[in-house]
């Protein structure tokens, strides 16, 4: 029984020396890992050839919250192996790296220690097998073009002209993206949203493309900023509409379009049913965002003044007529409108005009009203 019991604890206490926590009495470990070293060293030139490229952390990664999705790797000539070990991650690619070639490895935010303890900042290494290194930088950012917001997942693409080779940049949380060192010449440049993370646009991603960034001098510095927007090869129809009041209707767009250029080219027309004969011409449309804003001054004296023109895309319009609309049955016809493919489309959509409830002619007679009400 003794034997047995000593037993259970030898093994007890094999299990707990295993666990990943601070020695007894220390302080528990809430710093992320820290880069101490890396081969070969920031901007160094180096021959070509097989040899690993090393980012040395001052303690062990954990295999758990590490993935080969972390690093990045540009120009990409083919395959990427990426091996963690220890306090190490080791980066190589199929057939070595190439000569005259100037390589930026990035081991992206997430990397953690045994305790959780995650990075939230990129490790970035720059160095050369021949090429020059100049001090370049091409910077902005990737934003969605519906929301304005940061691509969740933007990727910057910058190839060079005359070599082909591809640099890759990939946004943080605001949007932001930075590519450093590039050699010298023109690059055709694009910005996709990564949302599977697969590393490469696929044809349903959104996408901006057509840039051109010129590095004609070792210190130079382009400003790029994207707005991504998944294709669409469909024209822009209406999808519905309702009266605001006996002057404004509504009008509802399967597709956004941008208000400052395409809504100058929008005309609309109103015909009352069920004989389709033209009643009303649209003599102002705006966005439906504009327009409650404008309501919003009229009745709200100290928000009164001129309303800011719309940016960001919108979906949902108002249109102004040049004669009142009496209770009955109408259909609102738009045309000319430009959605952001400049695809031009219109439609057609039916809305009613409720009328007005009657007034309260309700006579009160003296003898109703509670005796404690009469004056």
């Amino acid at each position: 029984m003794r034997r047995a019991l000593l037993g259970a604890l030898t093994v007890a206490a094999a299990v707990a020396c295993a666990r990943p926590l601070a020695p007894p009495g220390g302080d528990r470990d809430l710093t992320p890992p820290r880069l101490l070293s890396t081969v070969p060293e920031p901007l160094a030139i180096v021959a070509p050839g097989d040899v690993p490229v090393v980012l040395r952390f001052d303690e062990t990664l954990s295999e758990r919250n590490f993935s080969e999705t972390l690093v990045t790797v540009s120009p990409r000539d083919s395959a990427v192996r990426v091996e963690r070990s220890g306090s190490e991650v080791r980066v190589r690619m199929d057939g070595g790296w190439r000569s005259n070639r100037v390589y930026r490895v990035v081991l992206l935010p997430g990397a953690a220690d045994r305790f959780g303890n995650r990075r939230n900042d990129p490790v970035e290494l720059v160095f050369s097998t021949g090429a020059p290194v100049g001090n370049t930088a091409l910077a902005g950012m990737v934003l969605d073009r519906i929301t304005g917001a940061a691509a969740a997942q933007g990727v910057v693409e910058a190839v060079h002209r005359g070599e082909g080779a591809r640099y890759t940049a990939i946004g943080d949380s605001t949007g932001f993206y930075s590519l450093r060192y590039l050699p010298l010449g023109e690059y055709d440049v694009s910005a996709y949203d990564d949302q599977n993370r697969n590393r490469r646009r696929d044809g349903l991603e959104p996408v901006d493309s057509g840039y051109t960034a010129l590095f004609a001098a070792d210190t130079d510095t382009v400003a790029l900023i994207f707005h991504v927007l998944a294709p669409d090869s469909s024209a822009p129809r209406v999808a519905g509409a309702q009266s605001v009041d006996s002057l404004h209707v509504a009008v509802e767009l399967d597709d956004a379009i941008d208000p400052q250029q395409a809504i100058p080219l929008i005309r609309a027309q109103v015909h009352v049913l069920p004989d389709s004969t033209a009643y009303a011409q649209g003599v102002r449309i705006v966005a439906a965002s504009v327009f409650a804003a404008e309501q919003r001054a009229v009745t709200d004296t100290v928000a009164a003044g001129p309303v800011e023109p719309v940016l960001l895309p919108v979906r949902e319009l108002v249109v102004r007529l040049d004669r009142a609309l009496a209770a009955g049955s109408y259909t609102v016809t738009l045309t000319g409108i430009v959605n952001l493919h400049g695809l031009t489309g219109g439609g057609t959509a039916r809305f009613d005009v409720v009328p007005p409830p009657p007034p309260d002619t309700t006579v009160v007679r003296p003898d109703t009203i509670p005796a404690r009400d009469r004056h």
